[in-house]
């Protein structure tokens, strides 16, 4: 069962739609028409800019990861792969940060190698997987679920903390990996890196040892004593300990028979239960990944690009409605604080408004400006410019953008 959000997320969890009308609400009614016009406008020239980072990315990721009617063609140098590889690098690091994903440190991973949520088998990953491994996270709710315990005779509920996103780029000599995922728990991140192998914990190994004692003792007492006694009286008799001959009859013979049947067969079923629970510690891991993987190499770029859109849309929305209808300039963090206060914004989700980066797009696309000297923090604040200059400029730069 899902939790509320918790932390400073910068990711603000709305539809594009959403936003939309939550800035419409409040228009003024002369402003509407110029507003609905602006808004359609900031979408589409936002939309535009996107695009061409789309087909830069495209032309990076081909030339690494060619498609199927491409692979005759002379392979590029390896200057120019090293070149795109680090560019589709760079750029999946921005597109990240503007989608408001927060990179994972690796100490957080290696904590979770030592803890677990949901997923209880113990996870090994190849040292060089780790170390080239680079992580993001969005959106960070607290969760329950109830597990079994005590090898299933009882059930309990547990509190852990959930990811909507986690994003996994892992670059090494052996591997070159990039993965989206969903509902990710926080202790189980490391089930998501390549090349991970599922380990027994030490109650998993003494499921399988203490039981194949008992019945290893039961076997030898009932079925393997008399056997084993005839065989050591025959390798006494063999390497001169014993003097007289051991009588081997038919009935020896098949007492050795049955016993070595039987040790056969111990063995035999013993394995079978090693490699059943090693399959369902496999089918676990399979089965976490199958459902929570969104997409791969690259789709996960297109997902990131239109993430990142959608987040620069509803950061320029919102910080122009608080501009618009404030009475005076706002600094970046008066911005802030007056876009998380809204209580239509809150439904029970937090998140940290990015004032600095919303007032960098509307400067940039002309629909902000400085305005008064700077204040106590060194911060200068800024207003709207009016929706029907909005509009306006934003047509200019749509009819700029589609020549």
């Amino acid at each position: 069962m899902r939790g509320e959000p918790v932390s400073d997320e910068r990711f603000i969890p709305f539809l594009r739609s959403e936003v939309t009308a939550l800035c419409a609400a409040d228009t003024a009614p002369g402003d509407r028409d110029a507003a609905a016009e602006a808004t359609r406008l900031l979408a589409g020239v936002l939309h535009q800019r996107y695009r061409r980072r789309l087909r830069e990315v495209e032309a990076d990721y081909y030339l690494l990861h060619p498609p199927e009617y491409a692979r005759g063609e002379e392979p590029p140098a390896p200057a120019a792969r090293d070149r795109a590889r680090a560019r589709l690098g760079n750029t999946l690091a921005e597109l990240a940060d503007t989608a408001a994903y927060t990179r994972i440190p690796q100490e957080e991973l290696a904590a979770s190698l030592r803890s677990h949520a949901l997923l209880r088998v113990r996870m090994e990953i190849p040292e060089q997987t780790q170390s080239g491994a680079v992580l993001y996270r969005r959106g960070r709710v607290p969760a329950t679920a109830r597990v079994r315990t005590w090898w299933g005779l009882r059930t309990k509920d547990i509190e852990y903390e959930l990811y909507s996103r986690v994003l996994v780029y892992v670059h090494t000599a052996e591997v070159t990996a990039l993965k989206l995922f969903e509902d990710v728990p926080r202790d189980d991140i490391e089930m998501l890196l390549p090349g991970v192998r599922p380990r027994m914990r030490l109650a998993d190994k003494l499921l399988i040892v203490v039981p194949a004692l008992v019945s290893g003792v039961a076997l030898v007492a009932t079925k393997l004593i008399s056997a084993i006694g005839l065989l050591i009286l025959l390798l006494a008799f063999w390497v001169g300990l014993r003097d007289s001959p051991v009588q081997v009859n038919r009935g020896a013979l098949l007492t050795v028979g049955a016993g070595l049947v039987a040790l056969g067969s111990y063995v035999a079923r013993q394995y079978r239960k090693y490699t059943r629970r090693r399959l369902q510690f496999m089918n676990t891991l399979t089965d976490n990944l199958y459902y929570r993987n969104l997409d791969n190499d690259a789709g996960v770029f297109y997902r990131l690009l239109g993430a990142a859109e959608d987040a620069d849309y509803a950061l320029a929305m919102l910080a122009y409605r608080e501009l618009r209808d404030a009475g005076g300039p706002l600094t970046p963090r008066e911005l802030a604080a007056a876009v998380e206060a809204r209580p239509e914004l809150q439904r029970g989700r937090e998140f940290r408004f990015a004032a600095d980066d919303a007032l960098a797009t509307l400067e940039e696309l002309g629909l902000a400006f400085p305005d008064g000297a700077a204040g106590a923090d060194g911060a200068v604040g800024r207003r709207a410019v009016p929706p029907a200059q909005a509009r306006d400029h934003l047509r200019r730069l749509w009819h700029q953008s589609a020549e």
